[in-house]
């Protein structure tokens, strides 16, 4: 059901519930006021409210307690990171009946919030042993699943992928040979302009985790990445990253904190092209369950192997900014971003200003299929103009890409991937639009 309609029929219930409360004589004592103030507090309550709510809640409560007012405590509690009150109140109300899977999962949840494991690990298995629905199951796994990580004071993960790459235009160039330019017509090689060829693609990912303290307090991370790109039929396009990052995260209750730091090495054609020192620190904030704003900055200094593009090092600062939806037990991510982009290299040329705009969609599907959807657009001032032009080079792109996955086997996965690129430019030397297909078969420890 849709959001608006799932909205539509909880505010029906919600109005019938308050009349059958006000008619059956649930509340005697001003129970007109009563029934208007809950009316009132389930709005904020299914809205996602919860600081408005749960003040109204308490009132109510305190002068006729039900078991209905109890859990909507305790979730608004919960919700709001007051995890001692949303504990009392589950657990009053598993005093009065036992039986309350429901509310014996909401417990479960606080007390995984407050990183008292063994009690959530009980209550789960407590729910687990009455042979509850298979989705419910599935759902007490994966929370247990999550207590075993956290209580481990070392994670690793390995990812390997090869793949196959169609590129209908592997030197991201012009679609024609002769080019206007200040003072005459450029005649391009036949590996300057578009040109169709396909790649081998590798990429080898690890990371290593290391719990520093208490779970869900501070964490070493660090991970390793290899990525190499083999044209199948000109060598000089072969690329080849290296990338290695580590650092400290904060995980709390409301905010992840990264800190980390990294080197990247680069090779174009069969030789080294750069070498990149970088710091990443970001943030991402936590409004609620569902919502979330994520901050970032990027601090890089690239420079490049000798005589390779010629007055191409340079400074990169980067600001990032964006917020983040997870929907539905985050089966759904919907995520945006505004980039700010200042690359200041030696030559002004090869400097520029840059506006990006992002945003993407996830959702994972019961058969382990995943989809992802992702666009971006991007707009470039550079500093100079190019050679053989005259006026300063501004560039405008537009990426649309989407990759389903399916999993397999546990460990295994495939994907399959469309891009399409177009990049508009008033040097024209630098105008192209591109598509590519992508196929990659993996193994994920």
């Amino acid at each position: 059901m849709s959001t608006p309609g799932k909205r539509f029929w909880q505010r029906a219930g919600m109005v019938l519930m308050t009349l059958l409360m006000l008619g059956g004589g649930s509340f005697t004592a001003g129970a007109a006021d009563d029934s208007q103030q809950l009316a009132e507090a389930l709005k904020y309550y299914y809205d996602a409210n919860y600081d408005k709510a749960l003040p109204l809640f308490r009132q109510i409560a305190e002068r006729n307690e039900t078991m209905d007012l109890m859990f909507w405590v305790g979730t608004s509690a919960a919700n709001l990171g007051q995890n001692e009150l949303a504990m009392e109140k589950f657990k009053a109300m598993l005093a009065q009946n036992p039986n309350l899977n429901r509310v014996r999962l909401e417990l479960a949840d606080v007390y995984i919030k407050a990183n008292q494991f063994d009690l959530a690990k009980k209550e789960l298995e407590t729910v687990r042993a009455t042979n509850p629905p298979p989705a419910v199951i599935q759902n007490i796994d994966r929370r247990l699943a999550m207590i075993q990580r956290a209580g481990e004071k070392l994670s690793m993960n390995l990812v390997f992928t090869q793949g196959y790459q169609w590129d209908d235009n592997a030197s991201s160039g012009p679609d024609t040979k002769q080019l206007d330019v200040t003072g005459g017509t450029l005649t391009l090689s036949s590996t300057q302009t578009e040109l169709e060829s396909s790649n081998w693609l590798t990429k080898l990912g690890g990371s290593l985790r290391y719990d520093l303290g208490a779970p869900q307090a501070w964490i070493w991370a660090t991970g390793v990445n290899l990525f190499s790109s083999v044209n199948m039929d000109y060598s000089e396009f072969n690329f080849r990253l290296m990338d290695l990052t580590t650092g400290p995260w904060w995980v709390g209750k409301t905010d992840i904190v990264k800190l980390p730091v990294g080197y990247t090495d680069t090779n174009y054609g069969s030789d080294p092209l750069s070498k990149i020192v970088h710091i990443d620190p970001s943030i991402e904030h936590f409004f609620s369950k569902t919502v979330s704003v994520q901050a970032a900055y990027t601090y890089a200094e690239e420079d490049y192997n000798e005589g390779k593009v010629a007055g191409s090092d340079n400074k990169l600062n980067q600001v990032t900014i964006g917020p983040n939806f997870y929907l539905g037990d985050r089966k759904h991510v919907i995520s945006a971003t505004y980039r700010y982009e200042d690359r200041d290299a030696d030559l002004d040329r090869n400097s520029y200003k840059a506006d990006i705009l992002t945003c993407s969609y996830f959702t994972k599907f019961p058969t382990n299929t995943e989809l992802f959807v992702f666009y971006r657009w991007f707009k470039r001032k550079y500093e100079d103009n190019p050679p053989l032009y005259a006026d300063n080079r501004e560039d405008k792109r537009n990426t649309v890409s989407a990759t389903v996955s399916q999993r397999f086997m546990k460990y295994y996965f495939a994907s399959l991937g469309y891009t399409y690129m177009d990049n508009r430019s008033n040097a024209g030397l630098y105008s192209f639009d591109k598509n590519m297909i992508t196929f990659n078969v993996g193994v994920n420890f």
